[in-house]
């Protein structure tokens, strides 16, 4: 059989998807995660609220922190995060309605570093820095309420943003885990050594370049 041609491609009809028809449950539960995001912001937040959006073995996971959340303790990363940065803003870019129980939200975490940053490497102090973190959270919800929120934020970028790119310890101490080297304790070097087959021995040329680790690679390195 002849090969087609590019305009051939072209000229064909796009695939289409069918369109899913939004139900009455799509409707409520994105009005659920709308609310759940808006008491959420850091000059109206309501914690109490935030929690009671929650079913009751409903839990809240931290991805990157690698922690789940239940019950009362739901609204500890919401204070935690109002804490640091007061004018915490979440800036939604678009939520994907999947199905009658799958919300999927792309945004963004900004705000202005102005208190104490508790991470799973140490605290960090104020530094005055803004931060526009990408974020993608998914949900899941039953009879109106949140049953899971595995939130995906970008730790690394969280971590250069507030200036903690910069390694200032070697790698044995940055990688240790022994919280000496506070919100750096993510931040250190890895060395890789590339080899290039070339007709006969593989030759080997090391180089060494600083990474930020998120904090749940740190804690898979440090095992």
């Amino acid at each position: 059989m002849a090969a087609r041609s590019r305009s051939d491609l072209n000229s064909e009809p796009a695939l289409r998807l069918p369109i899913r028809k939004r139900t009455n449950i799509m409707r409520t539960n994105e009005a659920v995660i709308r609310k759940l995001y808006a008491v959420a912001e850091g000059a109206n937040r309501n914690t109490a609220e935030f929690i009671s959006l929650f079913a009751e073995h409903g839990y809240f996971y931290d991805v990157p922190a690698g922690r789940r959340y239940y019950g009362p303790e739901i609204g500890i990363p919401v204070d935690a995060y109002a804490s640091a940065f007061p004018d915490m803003h979440r800036e939604l870019f678009d939520i994907y309605v999947a199905s009658d129980d799958v919300i999927v939200v792309e945004l963004a975490l900004q705000g202005t570093h102005l208190g104490d940053l508790h991470l799973p490497g140490g605290t960090l102090a104020p530094t005055g820095k803004r931060i526009d973190v990408p974020c993608c959270d998914v949900f899941h919800l039953k009879d109106g309420k949140v049953t899971s929120f595995h939130c995906y934020n970008a730790a690394s970028v969280l971590l250069q943003q507030l200036g903690c790119a910069r390694p200032s310890r070697d790698d044995t101490e940055a990688l240790s885990g022994d919280g000496s080297a506070g919100c750096c304790k993510a931040v250190g070097t890895l060395r890789f050594c590339v080899r290039r087959p070339c007709g006969r021995s593989p030759s080997a040329r090391p180089f060494t370049i600083p990474v930020i680790l998120s904090p749940i690679v740190v804690r898979q390195l440090v095992r």
